[in-house]
């Protein structure tokens, strides 16, 4: 996770985030998923499915490849809204604890 201090520098991440991913998504020709699933399965939390999700991806491409890209998918994780956070991010939550 990197050290954001502002909801903007959070806001332009996730974007980043999101970006990277629908490229991902369609130079792999991934067909199975698309970023609303992706982004729907963060938002309700269930890590099982998260990871479930993750296996879709492991689609013979090398080990190195792949661990980026599951390092992305984990930023994914701390940056998008969550639902048992109220809709925010874990990375948010942090950043508020931290005004205290």
């Amino acid at each position: 996770m990197q050290n954001h201090t502002t909801k903007k520098d959070i806001e332009k991440r996730r974007q980043e985030i999101e970006n990277e991913l629908c490229k991902y998504i369609r130079d792999k020709e991934i067909i199975q998923t698309n970023i609303e699933v992706i982004k729907n399965t963060i938002y309700k939390g269930d890590r099982d499915d998260f990871n479930g999700l993750m296996k879709q991806f492991n689609i013979g491409q090398s080990q190195d490849e792949l661990d980026k890209f599951y390092k992305l998918l984990n930023e994914a994780w701390d940056y998008f809204p969550h639902k048992n956070l109220i809709g925010n991010s874990p990375i948010e939550k942090i950043m508020k604890n931290k005004e205290y």
